[in-house]
């Protein structure tokens, strides 16, 4: 395609098939972003950890939505992709855990791809807070029985899971993940 973005844009303006379909266009401008030093604000360890893949700064949403979590409100962030939403959330989960060991979180995902990408990147920040070992595991539809059990045994920190296996895998066996919801219950009402 010749021409760029720009291009597509007036093509799909004057195209038969998209007639009166497109009832408005607008061009929002870019903003710059705006940082914010965390010094006082994160753990050490969690700062340490995000100098290690590259990060000295959080944007200002990402600040805003750590600030909330802590504060127990619930938080709904929108914004594009590649825009930090994964650490928004990831921070007051891994500093929780880095607080008190009985900590748990279920990271619901609507499809098992972005599950199995997040539980990633889960384990990659993971692994850059030296002194403690935050255990994130999947549990799917393509998870072995094997495994099943052994999460539901072992209780990892964080379980990456879809509607579905919410459904069908933890509510239908409760009683199998007693130890799990426990240690959730226990949080949460702290």
């Amino acid at each position: 395609m010749n021409g760029g973005i720009n291009s597509l844009i007036n093509q799909l303006k004057h195209s038969p098939d998209y007639k009166n379909q497109i009832v408005y266009h607008h061009i929002i401008p870019e903003k710059k972003a705006v940082y914010t030093h965390v010094g006082n604000f994160l753990k050490k360890e969690t700062i340490s950890a995000l100098k290690n893949i590259g990060i000295a700064e959080l944007y200002s949403h990402q600040k805003e939505s750590i600030k909330a979590v802590r504060e127990g409100k619930n938080v709904i962030l929108s914004t594009p992709t590649s825009s930090g939403k994964t650490l928004a959330y990831n921070i007051p989960i891994f500093e929780s855990i880095l607080s008190d060991d009985r900590t748990r979180a279920f990271y619901i995902f609507p499809l098992k791809a972005l599950g199995h990408d997040q539980l990633k990147t889960i384990k990659e920040f993971s692994s850059k807070f030296a002194e403690k070992n935050i255990k994130a595991e999947i549990y799917d539809g393509d998870t072995s029985p094997h495994s099943r059990k052994k999460i539901a045994k072992d209780n990892p920190h964080i379980i990456v899971t879809n509607p579905d296996m919410l459904h069908f895998g933890f509510l239908a066996y409760h009683s199998n993940w007693e130890n799990f919801f426990l240690k959730f219950e226990i949080y949460n009402h702290r």
